[in-house]
């Protein structure tokens, strides 16, 4: 199955299709929405809002074989890492009395061998198995390892497993009295069949079907000639074992040889489980799987403005279609439902950067609340406020904000950071915009000091502290009002 990818975010596989527009989209381009008439939510698309029709959770899936790095790292995890470790020193046990004469009766010590590694062996595979159901069920790091994880079934899994392997094993040995051909015949096949008998028997529980040619046959036309790449890895993680077999014989002391091969033969299982797990995964609408959640980490690229939020690549999209008309009525009505600021700061951009200058202005206060009604930190809510309200006083010199102490906190931030046009912009005719405010005096002075140590407007300034100092003849920043007064006036001649 060739993987179709999203028209608007194209590392992203294609899950919907919509009929009208003809567009394939991702699933972070479709957001359900429910019908007060309907109950059932329904995907549909973000351009023209008909119903869109999915091209099946399988077909979003990435193919298996881009993931080995990750299968191969699969059992890398703390939790996954510490059972394999207590698995193989399990065979410390019996190996230490076998090399350490500690009993006289060799044949105890050949028990222990014969109960210690299959209840290692055991451990592994029941493992091996959770991880294995876990991925196919869409889950892509290592299950824990709790006792509540585990069934009789799971178990009774394992039991046949090792069955169906010893089988192989035996009929492999069968051969031997045969011809070579007749040897590397029923090898081939055997090692052939050997991830599509676990896979059904992962999914039926079943070793009558698990060994069942038909059965394996419709696993392997279910995943096509991809079973291929699936077998070969199969058969490199075993030459792997072999080889590594061989390594360890001549440089590793026998003491610590079994313990050794089984962490690594272990952790080479994991891995391959969580492949088949995978592979279920992949093709579980094929396999008929219920219970599946719908894959969701679909690459590790940076996608320029793919966001966490449907909504928002719904505006993205119909900006990519030419359409920031609908876009801002979109926006809009959403705006006023919810009043959220991501919302109210995604119009404003748009607006800004399609010229509506009038629809700006009057967002813009809008804007302005919510920032101000958000959990930003105060500076960080002053910052995007102060933003806004120069880009209205470029339309709009006589622009205000109907809330005298917020555009007096403005006009301190401006100051402070050296925005001193703003500030002038903020505080000018402030007594008009705020003939009540009691901060007329404090604003005016902040005004006047502006105009007079960043702009150079002494004869501005001389007039704004006049107006003070004959309105507010009592106030208590009259010394500072008059001081600043007398240089004003020096300046200016």
């Amino acid at each position: 199955m060739n993987t179709l990818h999203c028209d608007y975010f194209p590392p992203l596989p294609a899950r919907w299709h919509c009929p009208t527009c003809k567009v394939n989209l991702s699933t972070p381009c479709i957001k359900a929405r429910n019908n007060d008439w309907d109950p059932v939510p329904e995907h549909r698309c973000p351009i023209c809002l008909g119903k869109v029709e999915s091209l099946g959770v399988t077909h979003s899936i990435p193919p298996f074989w881009t993931r080995i790095p990750q299968f191969l790292t699969y059992p890398a995890r703390l939790e996954a890492m510490v059972y394999l470790i207590i698995a193989a020193l399990l065979i410390f046990l019996p190996s230490f009395t076998i090399n350490v004469p500690l009993y006289p009766v060799p044949v105890f010590k050949l028990l222990m061998m014969g109960l210690i590694l299959p209840i290692s062996v055991g451990m592994l595979l029941l493992y091996a198995f959770n991880c294995l159901n876990y991925t196919a069920k869409g889950n892509l790091i290592a299950p824990n390892v709790a006792l509540d994880n585990y069934s009789f079934i799971d178990i009774s899994l394992v039991v046949k497993q090792l069955s169906i392997w010893l089988v192989s094993i035996v009929l492999i040995k069968l051969t031997v009295f045969m011809a070579a051909f007749a040897v590397s015949i029923t090898t081939i096949v055997l090692l052939l069949g050997l991830p599509a008998s676990t896979i059904v028997l992962a999914m039926t529980g079943s070793i009558q079907r698990a060994t069942n040619p038909r059965d394996i046959a419709k696993v392997i036309k279910t995943i096509g000639w991809r079973y291929l790449i699936l077998q070969s890895l199969l058969t490199l993680m075993l030459v792997f074992q072999i080889f590594l077999h061989s390594l360890s014989v001549v440089y590793i002391y026998d003491f610590f040889l079994l313990p050794i091969n089984v962490f690594v033969e272990g952790y080479l299982t994991l891995s391959l489980f969580a492949m088949m797990g995978y592979v279920m995964y992949q093709y579980h609408e094929s396999f008929g799987l219920k219970g599946v959640h719908e894959f969701t980490e679909h690459t590790n690229k940076v996608i320029p403005e793919l966001s966490p939020d449907p909504f928002m690549n719904e505006i993205t999209i119909l900006l990519r279609e030419e359409q920031p008309d609908i876009a801002i009525k979109r926006l809009k009505a959403k705006i006023y439902d919810t009043g959220q600021l991501n919302y109210c700061e995604r119009l404003n951009q748009i607006l800004q950067t399609a010229g509506y200058e009038e629809e700006l202005l009057q967002n813009s206060p809008i804007y302005i609340d919510a920032i101000f009604r958000s959990k930003e930190s105060e500076n960080k809510k002053l910052q995007m406020a102060a933003a806004s309200y120069q880009a209205c006083l470029r339309i709009k010199p006589d622009f205000f904000y109907p809330r005298a102490d917020l555009v007096f906190n403005l006009a301190h931030y401006a100051n402070d950071h050296a925005k001193h046009s703003l500030t002038r912009g903020l505080l000018l005719d402030f007594h008009l915009h705020f003939p009540d405010s009691k901060l007329i005096p404090q604003a005016y002075f902040l005004l006047a000091t502006t105009l007079v140590d960043h702009l150079g407007d002494d004869k501005t300034a001389t007039q704004v502290l006049l107006f003070v100092q004959e309105k507010y003849p009592e106030h208590q920043l009259m010394p500072l009002i008059e001081e600043y007064l007398q240089l004003a006036q020096h300046l200016q001649k």
